[in-house]
């Protein structure tokens, strides 16, 4: 199969977070690797039985406005490891930099990917390494401990609060918004991700009976000419 498109539908067996019935907290898809895609494409084929099912994304740069700034600043340090999971697959083709013609393969291991320490925020305001499971993000310091727990709990509140304002519980505004999309057939939804994170909302009427949710997702190097058309672009 093409390692840059995926088909996606929920299933019984074991497989990748594409194939999942659960929830999906919010993450940066490829965020093990060391140049992870530039924009994320998710196309629908087949809309499914499931109402309340929804993509959800939140903008890094408002995230990381909300924390402090020697979170920040930690974050931006090499004193993280992110782990693998073991549906991931590390084989992959990646375009030499420096010579746009010449195409390599590299292989890595868990441990050459990770025995090291990497930073999770590779920029400023941007490029934000969260994995879809946030237990594989390891931090080596207590410092470091102390900023994922506030990165995790500025994402997890802002969530929450969307949630209750959707059922009418809460009156306050997130502090970062948080953008649902639910899909119909024909939808295709494109957005960076080094710009945004997104997750998505837990089946509630999974049926496998062949009509459930299928989406194509696809990869891609290199994004628009501007950060703001970057950042999520609906199409129906």
């Amino acid at each position: 199969s093409n390692p840059w498109i995926h088909e996606g539908f929920a299933r019984t067996s074991k497989g990748s977070a594409l194939t999942s019935d659960a929830s999906l907290a919010f993450h940066q898809d490829m965020s093990y690797h060391q140049q992870p895609p530039d924009l994320l494409g998710l196309v629908c084929v087949r809309k499914g039985h499931d109402a309340k099912l929804n993509t959800l994304l939140m903008d890094v740069h408002q995230i990381i406005r909300s924390l402090s700034e020697r979170t920040v600043r930690i974050l931006q340090q090499p004193r993280f490891r992110i782990r693998t999971s073991d549906w991931v697959d590390t084989k992959y083709k990646d375009e030499n930099p420096d010579e746009t013609t010449t195409t390599t393969t590299t292989t890595m291991t868990d441990n050459q990917l990770h025995q090291k320490g990497r930073p999770l925020l590779k920029h400023p305001h941007r490029d934000l390494g969260l994995p879809v499971h946030w237990n594989n993000t390891v931090a080596l310091d207590e410092d470091a401990e102390r900023a994922l727990d506030e990165l995790k709990s500025v994402i997890l509140t802002n969530q929450q609060q969307q949630q209750q304002q959707q059922q009418q519980q809460d009156h306050h505004h997130p502090t970062v918004p948080v953008h649902s999309v639910h899909f119909q057939r024909g939808d295709l939804l494109l957005f960076h991700n080094k710009l945004m994170v997104h997750g998505r909302t837990p089946y509630s009427d999974l049926r496998f009976d062949g009509g459930d949710r299928v989406l194509y997702r696809a990869y891609f190097r290199r994004g628009f000419a501007n950060e703001e058309e970057a950042r999520t672009r609906m199409i129906r």
